[in-house]
Parts: C-alpha cells; structure tokens; sequence
C-alpha cells in the first residue's frame, strides 16, 4: 500500500532531526536532554497511535476529483514562487511563505494545501539548493510525498512542512549539497523564542478555528505578521524570532479533533518552542524543517494531553479532556483522496496539517 510508504517518509524525516537533536543536547546540554527524551517517547507513541489508525482501522477512502498532476503542479508553484520572492525580491522566507500562502488560498482553495506545502520548500535556503533543477527536484519529490501520505497524520500542525523537508533534505543529498548549523542561543533569547512560540501556536489556532480562517490563511497571515514587523521592531533577535511564530503557526494548524482547544495549543506550542531551540544545530536550510519541528511537537503534545486527561480523570481532578483516538476518523469531513480541501465560511479544522479545510472526516 503506497500510503504506507508515504507514513513511513513522515515518521523517518521525524525522527532524524529529533535524533540528531537528541545528540546535540546530550553533548551540550545533558539535562534538558531528559525532557527531550520523553518528548521523542511522546512523539513516537503517537506515530504508532496513527499506524494503528490508518492501517488496522479498515480500508481508506479513495476518489476525487483533482488529479496528482493538479496537485504536484500546485506544489511546484508554490515553491517556485516562494523561493523567488524570498531571494529574487529579497523578501525573506518568511514573508515570501506568507504572501503564497494567503496567495493560494484566495486564488484556489482546494490547492491551499499543495501551494502551502510548496511553500516550505521554496524557503530552502539558496547555500542548500543553489540551482533551479535542485529546487524543482526537492520541489517534485515532496507533491510525491504529498499524494502518499494524503490519508495519515491528518489534522496535525507541521504535515506540509515535513512533507517539504523530506523534498529538501533528499534533493540537498542527491546535489550533494550540505545542510548548514546555528549555534544555540542564549538564556534570555531561548526565554523569548518559547514565549513568541506561544502565542504564535496559540493565536493561528483562534484564528483558525474561532474565526473560521482556515488553517492556510491563519498560518500565513500570523507568519508574515511576524515577518513584516518583528525584524523592525527588534533588530536583534527580531529576525530569529519571526522564524519562531511561521514555526510555532504551523503547530497552531492542527485540527480540534487532534487538539481541541487552546489549552492543548499551550502545551504544544511550549514544545515547539523547546525543540526549535535544540534543532538549531542541526540540518538548517533545508525547507520544512520549521514544519517538521511543529509536526513533532503537535503529536507531542497530542499523546501529553491525553495522558494528562486520563491520569486526572482517574484521580477525579479537573483537567484537559481526552480525545479519543480515533476521533479524528470518526469526525465529518470535506475531503476527497489526495487530502485536497476547500476554504469555506464553514467551521475549518486543519485537516492535512497545513490545509484550510472544513470540517474533515479522516480516511
């Protein structure tokens, strides 16, 4: 089964930048290193949580109208258009994401999704993917991706994000080209970075979901907010920290089925924060690391709450509810096979992670 294989890219991108986050920490900083641990645990409970899922729960929804052609061609622009006007125009990542994302939902909804996703590979850096061919490579490899993993991990923040870093990260490999390093910053810049990142998951959340945005237009316009103003308004870690909230909104994309409520998004925007500080180091440049870090910290903070929630109910404590695991399966959707939406006026609920879609019924 191709989706297989498509879950299977998602989990293995995932769990190389943990790792080498993982080692990072334990070099440099050996006792938040613990914490990291059981922030891994938690995300690969989770991953096996969406095995079971996808895999044991009966078969998986197929047709559609929009053809894999329409869809890898919507990641193609977007990623080209992205990149453009991130170096071209010297707009930034950030800003540049922001514009094609909000671009792509008012031009065409159903492709919101795909022209996002391209999106994060178009913010590669040029020292990664130097050349047009490289890029429309990395660009190529992640519609593939898209289109197998349309039917897993639906509703958490970060999936397009991943999906691009696996395009990234395999056309950087194949140029031969290598991913860059940061240092970690100090006390006081990690401070602001965990607090940005909260409020930025915590707002595209409301946006989202209170509002009725959408996941693609409350992303895009939180990121290009922060993009727009924060470098002005703090030269010195203003920049950075415009990185952190397009980090922490992709986190804020998940679906009320995968988080329900803002509370959740506290929990997993404090992760986000955590592991954007100890990825630094490692593998930057490549396009949908932002996302890949925000998908990890969604299914994070999915299987926290739900230990969180059963562990008070059993003490008869007030607490977080649970959401069943397989309440997102069982939840009403709008969405054909290839995880394609449309943004409505209707409630949204993120279903591919990075897409504006209605109200989602999982495969």
């Amino acid at each position: 089964m191709l989706s297989i294989l498509g879950y299977c890219t998602l989990v293995a991108l995932t769990a190389v930048l943990l790792g080498q986050a993982q080692a990072q920490a334990v070099r440099n900083a050996p006792v938040w290193s613990v914490l990291l641990i059981g922030v891994v645990a938690a995300v690969l409970f989770q991953c096996r949580n969406e095995w079971l899922r996808a895999f044991r729960s009966g078969p998986m929804a197929a047709g559609g109208r929009d053809t894999p052609a329409l869809t890898a061609l919507a990641v193609i622009a977007g990623a080209m258009t992205t990149f453009l006007l991130a170096n071209a125009l010297e707009l930034g990542a950030v800003v540049a994401a922001g514009i094609v994302g909000l671009l792509g939902a008012l031009i065409s909804p159903r492709k919101a999704a795909a022209a996002y996703c391209g999106a994060f590979v178009g913010m590669v850096s040029p020292d990664c993917l130097h050349a047009a061919t490289h890029l429309l490579l990395a660009a190529l490899l992640a519609a593939g991706v898209f289109l197998l993993a349309a039917p897993v991990f639906n509703g958490f923040g970060g999936k397009l994000g991943t999906i691009a870093f696996t395009g990234c990260v395999a056309a950087a490999w194949l140029a031969g080209n290598p991913l860059s390093q940061a240092p970690i910053p100090s006390a006081r810049v990690n401070a602001l970075i965990v607090l940005y990142s909260v409020l930025a998951a915590v707002a595209t959340f409301s946006l989202s979901v209170r509002v009725k945005l959408g996941p693609v237009s409350a992303s895009s316009l939180v990121g290009l907010l922060g993009g727009l103003f924060l470098p002005r308004l703090m030269p010195e870690t203003g920049p950075l920290l415009a990185v952190v909230i397009i980090c922490a909104s992709f986190t804020g994309m998940s679906s009320r089925e995968r988080l329900p409520d803002e509370r959740h998004l506290l929990l997993a925007g404090l992760i986000t924060g955590f592991l954007f500080v100890f990825t630094l180091p490692v593998m930057g440049g490549a396009g949908g690391k932002l996302g890949t870090i925000a998908f990890a910290s969604s299914m994070a903070a999915r299987t926290l709450t739900d230990w969180i929630a059963r562990r008070t109910k059993r003490e008869g404590l007030p607490g977080p509810s649970a959401v069943e695991p397989n309440a997102a399966a069982a939840s009403e959707t709008k969405t054909d096979s290839m995880g394609e939406i449309r943004e409505t006026g209707e409630e949204q609920d993120g279903q591919t992670g990075g897409s504006d879609s209605p109200k989602t019924r999982e495969p």
